[in-house]
């Protein structure tokens, strides 16, 4: 028996050219600089057989459907050149968004509504290679004070058998390292407000099922119900209402922008972000307001936020 190293890992990512076919990703070329990885190998449906014989006992059952997931986290950080795509961009594409490209400018990625692209995904674990063609995914991109932003993503994708290799060395120069979340690098605002913020969230919130049903086998992204969760310290009432805010159902704008350099940049917006329900908080002995968002489109849709790197 060999032990198998947990932190002897690489992941490869490279977009799909046909669906569900293996865009055969490298270590030159596709490595993904991540941290805490979840690996599902084998989803499904099984199903018994449930005979009823002249005797008690278990009959088995047969798988009717595999598939497989997983779930790792990545550094919110931007190419460290504006214009230029995160070294993670076949990522957030499999995530029903689009990239538009502003030469020497600036990469921003909106929701879509059609067009999903695919990624091949391969985690080798110390020489044991998990693929998953034709991934598509959803995610979450998390800001916390104090402390490193990062995209949690979460794949689903079509099951392929274990091999065994050896992945060579990984070539991950194209990463930057995020900065941290605080007053010198980070602002927010929210309905026009300049807040003073202790965490955001952007949940993306695709609806990602599998499905194998006679003549389709393939990953898709059915829905999309964006929301965020934001907690920033309470104003006085007489200066803005929150609560009410809430109540009435009010849509204001929501920016929040982090990074200082050009090139590592990142920018969340929405034009029309609504309060959910209202809950305090305590930040170190002063009020805080928690609330979940609502991200809502807009009349021509799939505008309901966008991610910028700049």
């Amino acid at each position: 028996m060999s032990d198998i190293l947990l932190r002897s890992a690489i992941l490869l990512a490279k977009k799909e050219t046909t669906y569900g076919t293996s865009a055969a990703p490298t270590v030159g070329a596709n490595a993904i600089l991540m941290s805490k990885p979840d690996i599902t190998p084998l989803d499904g449906t099984r199903v018994k057989h449930d005979y009823v014989r002249n005797f008690l006992g278990n009959s088995g059952g047969a798988r009717v459907s595999s598939y497989a997931h997983m779930k790792f986290s990545v550094e919110a950080a931007g190419s460290g050149t504006a214009g230029t795509a995160p070294a993670y961009s076949a990522l957030l594409l499999a995530c029903g968004t689009a990239l538009t490209t502003v030469a020497i400018t600036s990469c921003t990625y909106t929701p879509v509504s059609s067009g999903f692209d695919s990624v091949t995904l391969v985690f080798n674990i110390d020489g044991q290679n998990h693929q998953m063609t034709g991934a598509r995914g959803t995610f979450q991109l998390k800001f916390d004070a104090e402390a490193l932003p990062y995209f949690e993503f979460d794949f689903t994708g079509l099951f392929s058998p274990l091999t065994y290799g050896v992945p060579g060395t990984a070539v991950l120069t194209a990463f930057k390292d995020a900065v941290g979340v605080n007053k010198a690098n980070t602002t927010c605002a929210l309905h026009t407000r300049t807040m003073v913020a202790r965490s955001l969230t952007l949940n993306a919130a695709n609806s990602v099922k599998y499905r194998n049903l006679v003549g389709l086998e393939a990953v898709r992204i059915g829905d999309r119900q964006s929301t965020g969760d934001i907690e920033f310290l309470d104003d006085r009432v007489d200066q803005k209402d929150w609560v009410k805010a809430a109540q009435d159902g009010d849509k204001g704008a929501l920016s929040w922008v982090h990074g200082t350099t050009a090139g590592n940049i990142i920018t969340v917006a929405s034009p029309a972000a609504q309060l959910g329900g209202v809950s305090y908080g305590d930040i170190d002995g002063f009020r805080s307001v928690k609330s979940q968002l609502d991200l809502c489109s807009g009349a021509s849709g799939n505008d309901e936020w966008s991610i910028a790197f700049t």
